[in-house]
């Protein structure tokens, strides 16, 4: 894979600069200085880069940029999923789906089910990794069950259930990814 920690990163910063305020950050208890913003993005980028690089797991494309691709739309969802990585939803201070969907990924989990993965909400927070495995997997399942629809459609079942249901979110999502690949590809050919 061709993409570093450091492009990583940057992309991270390009989508959601530290010193960027968000509602959720006004209404968050959870304030974090921007070096501390600079540093958790550092572990989120390093953990999705791992997960796209595991053996034990499977990238959600196929050819030479897989993995690549893989780790491209694991940071597009992770954004949209945590209003940009914001610290109250990586810390699990903050989840969706009145308190059922968990860490970054927001990983929906109703009352006290878990992943099939054995993991519960509570281990989705503390092992960013086993976050980013679950969403790995919800993505597959999505591509899988809206393979019918057209490519920007196919993230609709992560965000809803349903490949008929959010599809403007999945658009959105899907759009981010692709700006996300072409960045990659702009910075690959050195321009």
């Amino acid at each position: 894979m061709d993409l570093t920690l450091a492009g990583l990163m940057a992309l991270m910063l390009s989508l959601s600069p530290p010193e960027r305020v968000t509602a959720l950050s006004l209404a968050s208890e959870q304030h974090e200085t921007t070096p501390e913003r600079s540093a958790r993005y550092g572990a989120i980028a390093s953990d999705i880069l791992d997960v796209a690089e595991a053996h034990d797991v499977e990238p959600l494309f196929v050819g030479p940029r897989a993995r690549e691709r893989t780790a491209l739309l694991l940071l597009a969802t992770t954004f949209h999923e945590s209003d940009g990585w914001h610290r109250s939803i990586d810390t699990g201070a903050k989840r969706g789906d009145g308190g059922a969907s968990w860490c970054i990924a927001q990983i929906h989990l109703p009352g006290a089910h878990r992943t099939p993965e054995g993991w519960a909400g509570p281990d989705l927070i503390a092992d960013r990794q086993r976050c980013l495995r679950a969403a790995v997997r919800v993505l597959r399942a999505s591509l899988a069950l809206c393979a019918r629809r057209p490519r920007p459609d196919q993230l609709s079942a992560y965000v809803s259930g349903s490949c008929s249901v959010s599809v403007d979110v999945s658009r959105r999502r899907w759009r981010t990814f692709e700006e996300l690949v072409r960045q990659v590809a702009s910075l690959t050919r050195g321009g």
